[in-house]
Parts: C-alpha cells; structure tokens; sequence
C-alpha cells in the first residue's frame, strides 16, 4: 500500500511540474535598446547600463532579476586592435521603467543643429519617426502626438519650432509623418532652452488628467546657444518636474552630453538611452514606443576583474530565460559598447 501510495504522490508530482511547464510562457524576444552606456565612475567600479526590452509568447513583459539574466562578455578589442576574451561581469542592479498607464501627449524634438548633417546625412531619422508614429497609431491611437525642433542659426533662430502641433496620431498620423519633412539641419544647438519650451507646451496643451506627459529628445551634441532663456540642465529638471513631464533622452553619436541627458531621463522616471549610429535610429524608436508601456528594464553590470581600457570595443551578449527548464527557453540579443564613443564624457 505505502509503495502505491508512493508511485501516486510521484506521478501527481511529475503531472503538477508538467503543467508549470506549459503555464509558464518562454521568452519570445529580447533587445537590448540602444547603446550600453558606462557610468561616470567606469574607471572606479566597471559599471555599465543595458535597456532590455523583453517579451514572452503573449508579448508582456518578463520581469528580469538575478536568477533569470545573464550578461556574457565574448571579447574586447583594444585601442591596438588586441583582442580579449578573458572578461566577466555580474549583474548589480535592476530598475524597470515604469509609465503610467494611458494614452500620452508625446512632443518628438528633434536636434535641428548644423552637425546633424554628418551624424545623419541620409536623414534615417525621418523613417525612425515614422515607424514610432505607425506603432502608436495601431497601439494607442488616442495619443496626441507633437513634432517640434530647435537650431540657432545666423539668419534664423527656433528654439523650439513647431513642425506639427499636438493631434490624436490613430487619425492624424499622415499629418505628423509629413512634417518630418520640415526638419533641419543648420546651426547651434540651443538645447536645454528647447526642452524647458517643450515642457511648457506640454502643459499649455496636454491635460494630465486625461494624458502621460512625454518630452522625446533626439540629439547628437551639448548645448551650446540657449541664450533665450539662459537655461540649464537643472531649469530643465525644475521644469518637468512642476509640469508633470517624463524625459525619454536619445544621445546620438560621439558627441552627446551624456551626464545631463542621464540624469534628467533618471530623475523624471523616464528612460535615457544612446544611438552610436544612424542606422541604430529605427529600432530605438519602435522599441522605445513599445517601452512606454513599462516594459523596458534598466540593467546595471559590473566588470568584476579587468576593465576595459579606454578606446576599447567590448562585444557580449544578453541571455534571459523563463521557465523551469532554462536551457529549452533562453533567449539572447547581442551588443557592442564603443568605449571610445564616451571621450571627453567619463570624468563629468
């Protein structure tokens, strides 16, 4: 009797685990958004960020944490071309990024200065707008969607020009899609005063009763012309904050000012992520229309031995299962962090 007892408690044990199996929907895809960016103190502790978008078969989002991620370093090549595979790191922090939920009033400001004529010369932009338009057209066609850009000039002067005012993008987004057209690429680039404007206009324009107020800014360089208002970093950060505003920030290229656009994406609640190429644009701007419904994860790594000299080009590769069996449902997306893309940045 005790052994029929015991064949019985097994065969409804291996059933229950079967069936946890099955209920527990595998990782369907994994993308690491943007650029991994170091930290300022790189050089001290070996710190990096990923943004990781992860979905499962139901395409929700799979909430990561240290027993479901692994970040894997394949190599790291030098300033002298040496190349390395001899690098470990651990995962220290996770943060997920979270939005209300809603429709939102989006302002797209675009950097319309002078060097975006090199970052971007075939204006790749332009498709990386559309594609986020098209994706929130069929997903939250209620949105009220605004695009704007900013240059200085010597014969013209638009701190914050409007290409396309706020409209619902689900029947508008031809609209939107056409004044991309209008952007530019002349000048100065007057960037915090820019922000403090689409701050302003966000709260002129958009209830937030009705509205997730959302600031997108794509730029490729600092500030260096916000002589309207003379401002900062922080009066853009007084700003959003008394207007209720979340900053998603898009570094662009080497030149970025990485530190400023960190922290105001950070002390908003909104997400801070880097382009290192123009052809990077198109799925950074699909995949940060998806992470606006909370499922983009901030991933803080650590390098535990060695780090990377300056100049270095580190290539590794995100894994991210869910399930019982890891092995049958691992999923991994792969990156590259261009050490050398943060000159002049790491000691801020």
């Amino acid at each position: 009797m005790k052994r029929v007892l015991y064949f019985m408690s097994l065969i409804f044990l291996l059933f229950a685990v079967g069936c946890s199996l099955f209920a527990i929907k595998p990782v369907k895809d994994v993308k690491v958004v943007g650029t991994p960016y170091v930290l300022s103190t790189f050089y001290e502790d070996g710190k990096f960020v990923l943004n990781i978008l992860a979905l499962d078969a139901d395409s929700n989002p799979v909430e990561l944490n240290s027993s479901n991620v692994k970040i894997i370093i394949d190599s790291v090549v030098d300033y002298y071309g040496t190349k390395t595979t001899e690098y470990s790191v651990k995962v220290t922090d996770f943060e997920k990024i979270t939005f209300k939920d809603g429709d939102m009033g989006l302002a797209m400001l675009f950097d319309g200065s002078g060097s975006m004529s090199s970052s971007d010369p075939y204006w790749l932009r332009k498709d990386a707008a559309t594609k986020m338009i098209d994706y929130l057209a069929n997903d939250r066609p209620n949105s009220m969607v605004g695009i704007f850009d900013f240059a200085v000039g010597y014969d013209t002067a638009y701190y914050f020009r409007v290409l396309q005012d706020f409209v619902q993008v689900g029947t508008n987004k031809t609209l939107l899609i056409t004044a991309l057209d209008s952007l530019s690429n002349s000048g100065a680039t007057p960037l915090y005063d820019a922000m403090v404007l689409g701050c302003r206009k966000l709260e002129r324009d958009i209830d937030d009763s009705d509205y997730n107020r959302v600031l997108m800014t794509l730029t490729d360089g600092g500030d260096n012309d916000s002589y309207y208002l003379n401002s900062t970093a922080q009066s853009v950060l007084t700003e959003a904050k008394a207007k209720n505003v979340t900053l998603i920030n898009i570094a662009f290229g080497d030149y970025a000012y990485t530190p400023d656009l960190l922290m105001l994406a950070d002390s908003t609640g909104g997400i801070f992520v880097k382009a290192q190429e123009a052809t990077d644009l198109e799925d950074l701007f699909y995949q940060l229309g998806v992470g606006t419904k909370g499922t983009i994860q901030k991933v803080t790594a650590q390098f535990t031995d060695t780090i990377p000299s300056y100049y270095s080009v580190v290539y590794g590769r995100v894994e991210i299962y869910k399930g019982v069996l890891p092995t049958l449902n691992a999923v991994s997306a792969t990156f590259i962090m261009n050490i050398s893309s943060y000159k002049g940045k790491l000691e801020d």
